[in-house]
């Protein structure tokens, strides 16, 4: 295999698979309104006002105070904060009680873990940077726990299996070597499968067994999701007859061989709006709206995402398409030859989180929020339709769950 990281200067043959490109962009919950909690404020910021979180017996609350959002020892008998005009009914939804420990330190290497069936997160620097060490400040711990939260409302008792160590989100780093330009103008070229041989070459440096099995034609056969969160922007996108056009605050996946990458950074370099936040409050009545919201919302509907959609998105398209399952490889190749718009999340309704177009304004537990395949004919607990029990297809049965409490 040629050296990937020195792209070749020719053109290799262009893919003949489609590329299920999500686009897709979580907001952050920047929750509005005076809160107030009773306690005694902790030296460390939190993410999300209402996370709680019990730190050596003692149960904490992330509260705002002023322009910061802090953790508060909470006392006995206190309410936690939500944002001002949050119904009762939300408010048990958007708040979660984890145990933590303090945060793992930055790792390079995949720390020992169960390394099948489970979601491997990855936090990518460029060499010119930036680095805002989001695999250690919580930031990316904080998605993939609300991604579980939703899970959780979806199919009571279980949760998606993440890579774990010490009971805490295992997220590895890898620094991209190369500058984020160099990326931008040499990968992203719509061409035969550069990209996916560079992430390939780019994972397996990094002690990680990602192939995509594009060259020997085969799919669906890794038995892990890996998911990684990029501190730069990505390139163009390219639809029909050669047009291409810049792709800011967006993602990029191969969902038939298990990879998922959001880009966290736009073109000009700042940070894209709240792709490391959390729900929008839509019960906040106060009239702001977090900062670039309308910016990016005004692109349309799959512009604008809160908190987890890109992972729980490709999860469900991971789970779907049952990787790893030498007796369910037929699914795999039957939805590869199908055309797009006649494959079965095309037309789904826009009360299915599969639908890209789908109700996401709301927090979790919210009733108005998509929830999984609601007339049961697709893809989860099928009883309805042509799919009905077909375990291949139904993702309760993928060995991607976990149950909660073991």
């Amino acid at each position: 295999m040629r050296n990937l990281f020195k792209l070749p200067n020719s053109k290799v043959i262009r893919s003949l698979v489609s590329r299920s490109i999500v686009v897709v962009l979580s907001l952050s919950g920047l929750l509005s309104g005076t809160t107030h909690a009773v306690g005694v404020v902790e030296a460390a910021s939190c993410a999300r006002v209402g996370q709680t979180r019990t730190v050596a017996g003692r149960a904490q609350v992330c509260a705002q105070q002023g322009a910061r959002r802090v953790w508060v020892s909470r006392q006995k008998g206190s309410r936690t904060p939500v944002s001002s005009g949050a119904s009762a009914a939300s408010t048990t939804a958007t708040t979660t009680t984890t145990t933590i420990k303090p945060g793992l330190p930055r790792s390079t290497a995949d720390r020992p873990g169960n390394r099948e069936w489970d979601v491997k997160f990855i936090y990518a620097t460029f060499l010119d940077g930036p680095d805002n060490r989001r695999d250690v400040n919580g930031q990316i711990a904080g998605i993939a726990a609300d991604v579980n939260r939703y899970f959780e409302t979806q199919h009571p008792g279980y949760r998606a299996r993440f890579d774990l160590f010490e009971g805490q989100l295992d997220v590895q780093h890898i620094e991209i070597p190369m500058a984020n330009k160099e990326f931008y103008e040499q990968l992203f070229v719509d061409d035969g499968w550069i990209l996916e041989d560079y992430f390939q070459s780019l994972l397996n440096v990094a002690g990680l067994n990602w192939k995509h099995g594009m060259h020997e034609n085969v799919y669906g056969k890794n038995r892990r999701y890996y998911f990684m969160f990029v501190e730069g922007y990505r390139g163009k996108k390219f639809g029909d007859k050669g047009v291409s056009y810049d792709y800011e605050c967006t993602g990029w996946d191969n969902h038939w061989t298990g990879l998922g990458v959001r880009f966290l950074r736009r073109l000009d370099g700042r940070d894209c709006p709240g792709q490391v936040g959390y729900w929008i409050p839509s019960t906040d009545n106060s009239g702001r709206t977090p900062p670039g919201f309308e910016e990016m919302c005004d692109k349309g509907r799959g512009m604008c995402r809160p908190w987890g959609w890109t992972l729980l998105y490709a999860l469900m398209n991971f789970m779907m398409l049952p990787n790893g399952r030498d007796e369910c490889e037929y699914v795999v190749r039957e939805i590869i030859a199908t055309p797009t718009p006649d494959r079965p999340y095309a037309n789904s309704q826009y009360s299915d989180i599969w639908n890209t177009g789908s109700f996401w304004q709301y927090p979790i537990g919210h009733p108005k929020l998509a929830t999984l395949d609601p007339l049961r004919n697709r893809y989860f607990k099928i009883v309805n339709g042509q799919y009905a029990g077909e375990k291949c297809r139904d993702i309760q049965y993928s060995p991607m769950w976990e149950r909660i409490g073991g």
